[in-house]
């Protein structure tokens, strides 16, 4: 069985999809070191900075042949500048904006189809 790992929007990850290994998350947080005259530095808190993920994995166009043109359509879809759903399991983490895709194609076969496909996606929330 198919069983979805994840989702981004309508992009299904999943073992016979192309799936994510790997994911990292950061909290960013904010502090302000102000220099006043005659004294040390105090940090002061500015509030809550931006959440991201990087989700990365790997898509092998032989055994999973519908996962093959998955990440152009990412990216196309991210292109448009909307935010997309994102989904680990069947948690929902809301929308997610986009800011980076990274495609790794190797082992290219004569007809320049790649035998392995990495990728990264960098995302902040909305």
């Amino acid at each position: 069985m198919d069983r979805p790992i994840a989702s981004l929007s309508r992009f299904i990850f999943s073992p016979l999809r192309g799936s994510y290994e790997q994911l990292e998350e950061i909290w960013r947080f904010s502090w302000a070191k102000p220099k006043p005259i005659g004294s040390r530095p105090v940090k002061q808190w500015m509030g809550v900075g931006d959440t991201e993920i990087t989700i990365s994995g790997g898509i092998w166009p032989e055994l999973q042949p519908e996962g093959t043109f998955k990440i152009e359509q990412i990216a196309e879809q991210a292109g448009r500048g909307q935010p997309m759903s994102l989904l680990l399991g069947s948690r929902s983490l809301g929308l997610w904006c986009v800011e980076e895709i990274k495609k790794t194609s190797t082992l290219i076969e004569f007809d320049a189809i790649p035998g392995a496909i990495e990728f990264e996606i960098k995302m902040s929330k909305d």
